[in-house]
């Protein structure tokens, strides 16, 4: 798996119209991580995987979080 870089994260969060605040709480995130993340990405592990998951699928893993 490759790491997620900061960009791709910052792209995903304004495709959706949120701030860091409405991310992390809509994707069940701290604030500081969503901070973190946008300046340095994330290298792997069970984060990368749920980002990538937001990444391509933006508005589908909003809603499947807001449903459960």
């Amino acid at each position: 798996m490759r790491a997620i870089k900061p960009d791709e994260i910052k792209q995903a969060r304004d495709g959706l119209g949120m701030s860091q605040a409405e991310f992390a709480r809509a994707f069940r995130l701290s604030v500081r991580s969503v901070q973190k993340w946008e300046l340095q990405g994330i290298p792997g592990g069970p984060a990368a995987v749920l980002m990538w998951l937001i990444i391509k699928l933006p508005r589908q893993a909003a809603k499947a979080l807001r449903d459960f």
